[in-house]
């Protein structure tokens, strides 16, 4: 008879050989093994229909104390080597594909760049309700078994199709690693493990599994059924030191977590006192603690935590007592934003709030929440999901890409190149195939002068990443990309061209009514005496606003006529300032076209002043917002348009206008969206770039993509700036 025994990988305390069966044996109804080194060795006979087992030895349990506060003794005699988790017991370190096969189907799970997904259960040693722990591990038909810290560890070999055609329940954690245990995992599987590291691999996944079991006992034929689960918890379901299994399993990451019965947030660092205060703290200074504590947390730091969130189906949080709260959306963010405009509201004064709560020391609600908004959508276009992640800290850029590749559209299949340029183009170039256009539109790489690369500036913003993106999501796709393909790695899209850029002018001045009387004073050079004009490129194309609510408050009080007497008396002058005082001075005309009041639909009770003071200079890039005029070559009339410049005026001076038909974000104007064009690089953006004359001439257009900016998290800039 062939050899059989492949390997004999004496287990760290308890001595669990590995061996293989082959159909020969499995026939045989009776099969004792003589292992030399082991007494007392008792075998049963009874052999299950997989291709491997584990047979055990029969030993007295060494004593060991509870594991609900994580601290236990030092003998290590009760905690096996992380090999247990993170390689196949077999595994000789040549790289080869292990044999595994599906807990369900019985079939192996191997090639075509399958993953191996990893489930388990934790049961007490000393409670198999009357059997013996072996007898039980026969009837569980688990992969493979872990004793540790007084448990049994039950793990689950599965396809992804069979782990989700329903018959198994899971749930899946969403948690920031410990250092220790990250430290040891990126030094490899040869190298020393301290006892105390172990205990922590160990004991977090059991401590959390025993947490699920009561929370969903206590829920017991409501919602969550109270039945039998099993849980993937990343320190055992992925085999960390097997670089080749592991890169095919976070290509299913997004899957996994979002056809789980539900996710449990694990947010280590958020005491239960932190969510009472912030919930019921009779003062505005505990409640704000609770409310920047929520905040706070590791867990909205790091990009996995927030592919998880965004990805996941349901959502429970778990806080640093292993308590388990319902809702995590409107628990800790909804909450948290709906406390933080409370005491807004009660303090009057938001920058007194925000002084409060130690913003920019501390992050707020405002800091986080675009997170929720990237939940709620589920799949993102690249550049949003890239600005929800950017800021976040991940292990490597490598890391970045697949959770980037989670939650973006497109068909991501193929490899994930090393290079993290070549990663980035990699995924925006399938993200343009599936109709997201948005990484021609996401803000370039723009050298020394980055805002993404300034301390108060991130500081401030926390994780909102706006300098990238700040348009938020998409409403509708663009309308030709019927037309669109790729000239090598240049990608070739029909657009409908607006003119050529004739002029570049910037109004940069601090104070927003001096800058309004120099813009008005602009258009009325363009426009002329036309009140029609003058408020469509004013107030729609300038400061986004519907020119048809500008011209209901024109028609009150004998506003239009008035404004229509301005318009000509500033045209037919020779000087070139706007009078900002007294009637018809620029300040009546703000008024009076509702730009500085409040008497327009706005957004969050801002003026439309405000609006673009604080959110509509950002997306424009600060102070490489400009005003151009761009000549149409049909009817040879020039407009003016708001613009975000990548490149200097000289260098964007020339560039052909092209507006994306059909393409539409929440923060932009409808059909606003275009792009300044020069030698096939794009050198600007528009977004409220509506047409403002008949004339549409469509044309295929190649480009060259732009060079996509890479992940700078928050922490290291932070850090990097001390």
């Amino acid at each position: 008879m062939q050899q059989d025994i492949i390997t004999n990988d004496q287990r760290k305390g308890w001595g669990v050989p590995r061996i293989l069966i082959n159909a020969e044996w499995r026939r045989n109804s009776h099969v004792f093994f003589v292992l030399p080194e082991l007494s007392n060795v008792t075998l049963t006979p009874e052999f299950r229909s997989s291709s491997y087992r584990h047979l055990h030895t029969v030993v007295n349990k060494p004593q060991m104390t509870t594991v609900a506060d994580e601290t236990f003794d030092k003998d290590d005699s009760d905690v096996p080597d992380l090999q247990e988790l993170w390689c196949f017991g077999d595994d000789d370190g040549t790289g080869a594909e292990p044999y595994c096969c599906c807990c369900t189907c019985g079939k192996p799970i191997a090639g075509q760049g399958e993953a191996i997904i990893r489930t388990f259960s934790v049961r007490p040693l000393d409670d198999a309700d009357g059997e013996s722990i072996w007898s039980v591990e026969e009837k569980e038909g688990a992969s493979k078994h872990v004793r540790a810290l007084g448990s049994l560890i039950s793990i689950y070999n599965r396809h992804l199709a069979c782990l989700q055609q329903g018959s198994v329940t899971y749930v899946t954690v969403s948690h920031v690693w410990d250092l220790d245990v990250s430290a040891a995992q990126a030094r490899g599987r040869h190298s020393p493990q301290d006892i105390a590291t172990r205990q922590k691999a160990f004991a977090r996944p059991i401590n959390i599994y025993r947490a699920l079991v009561s929370n969903l006992q206590k829920t017991k034929g409501e919602t969550d059924g109270g039945g039998a689960f099993e849980v993937w918890h990343d320190y055992i379901s992925v085999l960390q030191w097997r670089d080749d299994i592991k890169e095919k399993m976070l290509g299913a990451i997004p899957k996994i977590y979002g056809g789980s019965h539900f996710t449990l947030a694990f947010l280590e660092d958020v005491t239960p006192q932190m969510v009472e205060d912030m919930r019921h703290a009779p003062s505005s200074e505990r409640r704000l603690a609770g409310v920047t504590g929520v905040c706070n947390a590791q867990w909205f730091a790091r990009v996995w935590t927030a592919m998880e969130f965004v990805r996941s189906a349901r959502l429970k949080p778990m806080v640093s007592d292993y308590t388990i709260y319902d809702d995590a959306p409107g628990m800790f963010l909804g909450k948290a934003a709906d406390v933080y405009e409370e005491e807004i509201r009660l303090q009057g004064d938001i920058l007194e709030v925000e002084r409060m709560a130690q913003q920019g020391r501390r992050l707020v609600p405002w800091n986080v929440v675009t997170i929720a908004d990237a939940r709620r959508d589920k799949v993102l276009d690249y550049a949003p999901a890239f600005s929800v992640l950017s800021a976040r800290g991940c292990r490597s850029d490598r890391d970045f890409f697949h959770a980037l590749r989670g939650i973006v559209l497109g068909k991501h299949d193929e490899p994930l190149k090393a290079d993290s340029q070549a990663a980035c183009l990699q995924v925006a170039m399938r993200c343009l195939e599936a109709g997201d256009y948005s990484p021609l539109l996401i803000t370039p790489r723009l050298g020394a002068a980055d805002p993404r690369k300034d301390r108060s500036w991130v500081e401030r913003m926390g994780y909102n990443d706006v300098i990238s993106w700040g348009l938020r999501g998409r409403l509708s796709r663009p309308e030709c990309h019927d037309s669109f393909y790729f000239a090598g790695n240049q990608p070739v899209l029909k657009l409908e061209r607006i003119g050529i850029v004739r002029t570049v002018r910037r109004f940069l001045h601090p104070d927003q009514h001096a800058n309004f009387a120099n813009i008005a004073r602009t258009v009325v050079d363009y426009t002329g005496p036309d009140v029609d004009a003058f408020v469509e490129t004013l107030g729609t194309r300038l400061y986004d606003q519907d020119k048809s609510d500008i011209m209901r408050r024109l028609a009150q009080e004998n506003r239009r006529q008035a404004l229509e007497i301005a318009l000509r008396e500033q045209y037919d002058v020779a000087h070139r300032h706007w009078p900002m005082e007294g009637f018809k001075g620029s300040k009546w005309v703000a008024d009076a076209m509702g730009l500085s009041n409040a008497s327009l639909e706005h957004r969050k009770g801002q003026t439309p002043f405000e609006y673009l003071e604080r959110h509509g200079r950002t997306i424009h890039l600060l102070h490489r917002q400009a005003i151009i005029g761009v000549a149409c070559q049909t009817c040879h009339d020039t407009f003016l348009f708001r613009a975000a410049l990548y490149q200097c005026p000289t260098e964007v001076r020339d560039a052909v206008a092209y507006r994306i038909p059909g393409l539409h974000y929440k923060m932009a104007r409808p059909d606003g969206v275009g792009i300044l064009v020069k030698n096939e690089k794009i050198v600007g953006r528009m977004i409220w770039a509506c047409p403002a004359c008949p004339c549409q001439q469509r044309e295929m257009v190649k480009l060259s993509i732009p060079d996509l900016p890479l992940p700078v998290p928050r922490a290291q800039i932070l850090s990097s700036s001390n």
